[in-house]
């Protein structure tokens, strides 16, 4: 996977300081939070700009039998349900170490 460029650093900084991210209280076993597409209407093109970038520079694992792409960015581990990115509603993360 190429490298984060500077711009692609500051793009991804701004926009994870920029949105809500509400705890997801229904998966205790897996503690994380998430931010919601509709929550912030104007933030449509940052949205998908996130999911691109994330779908671009992330890596693939595996959680409960099932492969998500995850990003690796400033202390946390970012991902999506890996619908279409038109289609995605949701972005997750958790800390790195959790």
């Amino acid at each position: 996977m190429p490298s984060l460029s500077s711009a692609e650093t500051n793009f991804l900084r701004a926009f994870v300081s920029s949105r809500w991210w509400t705890f997801a209280r229904t998966m205790p076993d897996n503690p994380h939070w998430y931010t919601v597409r509709e929550w912030a209407p104007e933030q449509e093109d940052e949205f998908e700009a996130f999911v691109r970038l994330l779908r671009k520079h992330g890596s693939d694992e595996v959680f409960c039998g099932r492969p998500y792409r995850y990003l690796d960015f400033d202390g946390f581990h970012y991902w999506t349900m890996g619908a279409p990115v038109e289609a995605t509603t949701v972005i997750n993360r958790k800390p790195l170490e959790a």
